[in-house]
């Protein structure tokens, strides 16, 4: 009977061992449980990261967006404006080849081409008119050179067509012809 106790006092305690084992395989331990934080700090700091390069690159875009948007209004004009100088080239060469002075239809091209060129500067659209300046080819298109006894090299003596740019940007240079030595 004694040897019948011991026994089951024995099963008893392997039952119970066998349920701390498994409680123990149930339950992580400090080791694991620390490397698990480890693990989800890692993620989070991963996913914090690409939050915040998604968040820069969208504000990229943005600006991207904004600047593109400013240049199609700023330039958006331009081949309107190319198509029209023709217009002010022809009022022009007409002042131009007139000589009659004090003329009713003269005075009406001059105050046209003025209210012209008036609503060309309104968008930004300013005229280059570099008559006996430096001849600057960033700016002139040099038709032909003559030689000049009375001008310095280099300087603009006749425009034949004057140029234009829209907000500082070029649309068309100026033909010229330019002193030479």
């Amino acid at each position: 009977m004694l040897e019948e106790q011991i026994e089951e006092e024995i099963k008893d305690i392997e039952a119970l061992e066998k349920e701390v084992e498994q409680a123990i395989a149930d339950h992580p331990t400090i080791i694991e449980l620390r490397v698990e934080v480890q693990s989800l700090k890692d993620e989070l700091k991963d996913s914090h990261d690409k939050l915040l390069r998604a968040h820069a690159e969208m504000e990229n875009v943005r600006q991207r967006s904004v600047q593109d948007i400013e240049k199609a209004h700023r330039y958006g004009l331009e081949k309107f404006i190319n198509g029209l100088l023709p217009v002010a080239d022809g009022l022009e060469a007409s002042l131009k080849n007139c000589a009659v002075e004090n003329n009713p239809v003269i005075d009406g091209v001059k105050l046209t081409l003025k209210m012209f060129l008036d609503a060309l500067d309104r968008f930004g659209v300013k005229q280059i008119n570099p008559q006996d300046q430096k001849f600057n080819p960033q700016l002139h298109e040099a038709m032909s050179m003559q030689k000049r006894e009375d001008v310095e090299p280099n300087v603009v003596i006749d425009v034949m067509q004057k140029g234009y740019e829209i907000n500082g940007r070029l649309i068309r240079p100026a033909l010229v012809v330019v002193s030479s030595e």
